[in-house]
């Protein structure tokens, strides 16, 4: 098995989920603060300079067969993928093992 964790803005959530055909796949999905390297935490609010603490995001965790990954992140990239900074980050994990609560 393989994990995918996906960072995107909240608004991006339902294309994430619209990719998925969850036959082969399970998700979570968290909101989630948090602010990256490449934004400036200092910036401008109504002409007043204000340190931005974290900005809303939407954490994206699925889990699917390996194999079937490299597909799954392609087409996020397609759909997500604005070219502006904050689009997010991608984190592929490789699962050893999963055991069922029943």
């Amino acid at each position: 098995m393989v994990k995918i964790e996906v960072i995107v803005r909240p608004y991006q959530t339902q294309i994430i989920r619209d990719i998925l055909s969850f036959e082969n796949e399970s998700i979570i999905i968290e909101d989630v603060n948090g602010i990256g390297v490449n934004v400036n935490p200092l910036n401008l609010y109504k002409g007043q300079k204000k340190i931005l603490e974290s900005l809303p995001k939407s954490k994206i965790t699925i889990y699917t067969y390996k194999g079937t990954h490299e597909e799954i992140i392609k087409l996020i990239l397609e759909k997500i993928r604005t070219g502006i900074i904050g689009d997010g980050k991608i984190f592929v994990q490789e699962i050893l093992n999963s055991i069922e609560i029943i």
